[in-house]
């Protein structure tokens, strides 16, 4: 058995990870394969001719090719092993959800892991979250991958060998939850409970939260993001991922006929340095009247084009 965890930056994908890993039956690696997915979508740019800085597409920018190209070229072109080697049982990556449906086609379990983008953007950019993903980045553009990620999602979720994994529930019910990863893995159910103590027991435990250090399953990371991200930033995510935060079951502070005035008011907060982004790519022209336009459709509707 083969498994693969993916999920946005800042999202929960390293905790699941170093948990799993403490089981023996289980070697998680993280991110030692991050190179192999980068090089096979620089294979695609290549054969398309597509010039673009950012190797993995969010299927809001327009990068020059849809979400089904992909998925047809890679079931054509590469082989799991391109992405992992044989005898790798286990690896965790981010922002690498369109590899999903084809490993799941190759028969690989897939846990996608999916957070408040709230306390993603809390974490990212209001915490030391740069130790982790470096300086920050437009808003917009980390929410518009948070969304591809649980829209990747929604699509695997008939595949018997993929699973959504809420961060908040881990969190809340690490218990319950891991015990349904151990049903979905195929582990030995009646080891499960010798497992979990040992979890709790493992006083060396080190996490990596952007806002220092935590205990294993520590609730006060959930809902950090009303303590430090402005009042303006919160409406902002909240109007950009309405559908997708009421789709996930996230509660709202914004009313819904307030949100195209807080996207056509916003404007990152903070200093862009990074010399690829628009310094006012949030608040650009051509992004808010993309975002302005998708408020008035459903899940449903962003679904179909975004996997297109």
């Amino acid at each position: 058995m083969k498994l693969f965890i993916t999920g946005m930056m800042r999202s929960g994908t390293t905790l699941l990870q170093k948990v799993l890993d403490c089981h023996p039956d289980l070697s998680v690696s993280y991110q030692l394969y991050t190179d192999n997915f980068v090089e096979v979508v620089k294979r695609f740019h290549a054969e398309k001719n597509i010039q673009a800085y950012h190797v993995f597409n969010n299927y809001s920018d327009p990068i020059g090719y849809s979400f089904s190209e992909l998925q047809k070229w890679l079931d054509s072109n590469i082989k799991v092993e391109d992405l992992l080697p044989a005898d790798v049982s286990g690896d965790k990556e981010v922002l690498v959800e369109e590899f999903v449906p084809f490993l799941l086609s190759h028969g690989i379990k897939c846990i996608n892991v999916v957070r408040d983008p709230r306390d993603m953007i809390a974490s990212m950019s209001f915490g030391n979250g740069e130790v982790y993903t470096g300086s920050e980045r437009p808003v917009l553009f980390d929410l518009r991958n948070w969304r591809k990620s649980v829209h990747i999602g929604y699509e695997c979720l008939s595949d018997v060998n993929f699973k959504q994994v809420k961060f908040e529930d881990l969190i809340y019910n690490p218990q319950r939850v891991l015990k349904e990863i151990f049903v979905f893995l195929g582990l030995d159910e009646s080891f499960f409970n010798i497992f979990y103590k040992g979890l709790n027991e493992n006083t060396t435990w080190k996490g990596n939260s952007s806002f220092g250090d935590k205990k294993l399953f520590d609730q006060s990371v959930i809902g950090n993001f009303s303590l430090v991200l402005p009042s303006d930033v919160i409406s902002y995510i909240e109007a950009v991922c309405w559908q997708e935060m009421d789709y996930a079951d996230y509660s709202f502070t914004l009313e819904s006929k307030d949100r195209e005035g807080v996207v056509r008011n916003y404007f990152d907060s903070f200093d862009i340095k990074r010399d690829e982004f628009d310094k006012m790519y949030s608040s650009s022209k051509a992004n808010v009247e993309y975002e302005i336009e998708r408020l008035s459709k459903s899940f449903g509707q962003i679904n179909k084009e975004i996997l297109s």
